[in-house]
């Protein structure tokens, strides 16, 4: 087919493949000229994209290397902790509240009570707590954590020690906002500022 030049500005005859290579330029496309049914798959690689908007990021992401992350916000951690501690030395009986009321940290997330921790935040919680005992040799004590007064851990020590003894248990908790837990035991428990029988936890995850 021959090339005709039309009057009214317009060209036919062309084939396709028809221009020499290098003839069409940016200059030449129109502005948004280009839409993606006019883009080969794959075109698109990492050389061509010098930025991408995080709201372009959509659906499941696959696995990422932490070390390619900049920028993320430090989490807070000290918002969902407490280190509450027994000031003074207690007889407890009958497997009863111990009252860890004397706060060395509350986080602005949970509440104390009594020595009752109800935290805000939902998440999984790493609990500890632990108890000094007066010298008493062959003497039984225990503690026990609840949560929403359901008992969910508990541990036991028998005593033959003529001097201070002390032992501590470390669980990993599960918590929805609003839980309530709490320690309660048997025993004779010590406090004082060098060796304080303590009630400790933060959040560590969702």
């Amino acid at each position: 087919m021959a090339i005709v030049i039309n009057g009214s500005g317009t060209v036919t005859g062309i084939s396709v493949g028809g221009l020499p290579d290098g003839t069409v330029d940016a200059g030449t496309l129109a502005t948004n000229s280009v839409d993606s049914a006019e883009l080969v798959d794959g075109a698109v690689d990492d050389s061509h994209i010098a930025a991408l908007a995080a709201s372009k990021l959509t659906g499941a992401l696959p696995a990422i290397s932490g070390a390619s992350l900049t920028n993320l916000p430090s989490a807070d951690v000290s918002v969902d902790s407490w280190h509450l501690s027994l000031n003074s030395t207690t007889d407890v009986s009958s497997n009863s509240d111990i009252d860890f009321s004397t706060s060395q940290h509350l986080g602005s997330n949970v509440s104390e009570s009594g020595g009752v921790i109800t935290v805000g935040t939902a998440g999984m919680y790493l609990v500890s707590y632990s108890a000094v005992c007066p010298a008493a040799p062959n003497r039984g004590f225990d503690l026990n954590i609840y949560k929403n007064g359901t008992l969910i851990d508990s541990t036991y020590i028998h005593s033959n020690a003529d001097s201070y003894s002390g032992w501590g248990v470390t669980v990993n908790l599960q918590l929805a906002a609003s839980d309530a837990i709490k320690v309660k035991g048997t025993g004779h428990f010590y406090g004082n500022p060098q060796a304080m029988s303590r009630f400790i936890g933060t959040r560590i995850g969702a």
